[in-house]
């Protein structure tokens, strides 16, 4: 289980480092790391999400924007991760918060995106338990984060 956990841990965190952020983000991971996020919602398709059912699964969480021009540019290298490592447990789940469904289903389709893509309509996440997650509000549209599998804490981009 370790053999193919430890290749997607560090994919995962290189990913994050490169990944392309807005000059004012950085990466905050620390000493005394709290639990990720708790909860659940509706992905396009109707199907349940939640992080606790992707406990002991190494998790992306990603809140994007259909007009931030980097998630549009690094959603296919989420998409090839997803791909290659989605057997051995990766999984990754992308929360938009600042568009209308029929926007969405279209970013969705164009970069043939092919893992849970939730909604947040009523701004429960970023008001919720993802708000007490983060150390700062969560007032961009991209913040990218980063759950190990031991759930045991968190490294995340804001």
């Amino acid at each position: 289980m370790l053999k193919k956990i430890l290749p997607i841990f560090l994919l995962c965190t290189v990913l994050l480092v490169l990944t392309p952020v807005p000059a004012a983000a950085s990466l905050q991971e620390t000493k005394n790391r709290r639990p990720g996020p708790e909860f659940s919602g509706t992905d396009l398709s109707g199907q349940p999400v939640s992080l606790a059912g992707y406990q002991g699964q190494p998790v992306i969480l990603r809140f994007w924007s259909t007009d931030c021009k980097f998630c549009r540019a690094d959603t296919p290298i989420f998409n090839q991760y997803f791909e290659k490592y989605k057997e051995a447990g990766l999984r990754v789940v992308y929360v938009n918060r600042n568009s209308d469904e029929a926007t969405v289903r279209q970013f969705v389709a164009d970069l043939e995106i092919g893992f849970p893509v939730l909604i947040d309509k009523d701004g429960r996440f970023r008001s919720g338990t993802i708000s007490r997650w983060s150390r700062k509000p969560l007032s961009s549209a991209q913040t990218t984060g980063f759950l190990p599998p031991s759930s045991e804490g968190s490294a995340r981009l804001s």
